[in-house]
């Protein structure tokens, strides 16, 4: 069903692809596929994330946040490859794929996929795994994301009390049986 609705996809040119950039020594600008291109798509378009971060900003703008050997990381990252917009938006950088690799390898699966928050993985996977003639029992105390991304499944959606097992057994018992 999964490949049927990605052929439909493709047929129709609607698949949406990642396309890698890294980003240009001049801030503002980027790489992509060789070229050379002024960067307008992304929150980063001045460069300022490559020239503005600096151990005193850094730690001022995540202290209390981050282990010093943590903040030594991520001040790395910021300063060799920027903060941009989505990988949708403004394309792929290679470490986006590098990180995938490996998260793929370490669990033994095919492919990873790196979601920016937990927000845009609870919109994008809970869909891409339920839909419409589908059932999701959902908690009453979810996080919104959770409830927004099986309202954008438009799965049919029974909720029960928080941790009420037996409400939930209930409402399991009482949902027909899914179509094979």
């Amino acid at each position: 069903m999964l490949e049927e609705r990605l052929g439909a996809l493709q047929a129709a040119h609607r698949e949406r692809t990642l396309h890698d950039w890294t980003p240009d020594p001049q801030p503002g600008y980027v790489r992509v596929n060789g070229a050379r291109l002024l960067d307008l798509a992304s929150n980063d378009y001045l460069g300022l994330s490559r020239r503005a971060w600096t151990p005193e900003t850094a730690q001022a703008a995540l202290r209390g946040h981050l282990l010093p050997a943590e903040l030594e990381v991520v001040l790395d990252a910021l300063t060799r490859y920027g903060a941009g917009a989505a990988r949708l938006i403004n394309g792929n950088h290679p470490v986006y794929a590098l990180l995938e690799r490996e998260l793929a390898d370490l669990k033994g699966t095919q492919a990873a996929l790196v979601f920016g928050s937990g927000l845009a993985a609870n919109l994008g996977v809970i869909p891409a795994l339920v839909g419409r003639g589908d059932a999701v029992f959902s908690d009453a105390l979810n996080h919104a994301s959770i409830i927004d991304g099986v309202r954008l499944s438009r799965a049919q959606t029974h909720i029960y009390p928080t941790r009420d097992l037996a409400a939930l057994e209930a409402q399991l018992r009482a949902s027909p049986a899914p179509a094979s």
